[in-house]
């Protein structure tokens, strides 16, 4: 069977993303560490075009608390809604918090989020457009590929 270079490239994105969810959905060998996992779904100021979305890296301003933009080409908060303010300090205590006690869940958060766990594929997405900055969400989107090799690929 023969693949083009986007189906190539297509099977390696599923395949990674396959293994890191089968790893990451247990607890970490040995140690019993809590997973947990989210999607980002919030577009930033100063992406080419919004056809783009919620793009690759975008988060890492927020969880930096990086509300001024330093290094960026441009600030990704600049013309944006208190929303955006709001989840960057949201997310830097959630970290912090995840860092030192092994889980992001703060006793003032006004959204918990839940274990990643095999099966349930319980997932945070962060998104400004909600009124607790985010929703919990089955993370099922792989779910079509990851069957397509089990039955074609993987046989």
């Amino acid at each position: 069977m023969a693949f083009s270079s986007s189906e190539r490239r297509l099977l390696l994105e599923t395949i990674n993303d396959m293994l890191a969810e089968d790893f990451s959905s247990s607890p970490m060998p040995g140690v019993g560490l809590p997973v947990y996992s989210y999607l980002w779904n919030v577009i930033v100021n100063g992406l080419p075009a919004p056809i783009y979305g919620a793009t690759h890296f975008q988060d890492v301003a927020f969880v930096f608390d990086n509300i001024e933009g330093i290094g960026y080409a441009a600030n990704p908060f600049a013309n944006e809604p208190q929303s955006h303010l709001e989840l960057a300090d949201l997310m830097r205590k959630m970290w912090v918090h995840f860092i030192h006690y092994t889980s992001p869940n703060l006793e003032t958060a006004t959204i918990a989020w839940p274990k990643y766990k095999p099966g349930l594929h319980n997932t945070l997405v962060f998104d400004t457009d909600y009124e607790y900055l985010g929703y919990i969400a089955k993370d099922k989107y792989r779910k079509e590929a990851i069957s397509y090799l089990q039955d074609h690929v993987f046989v």
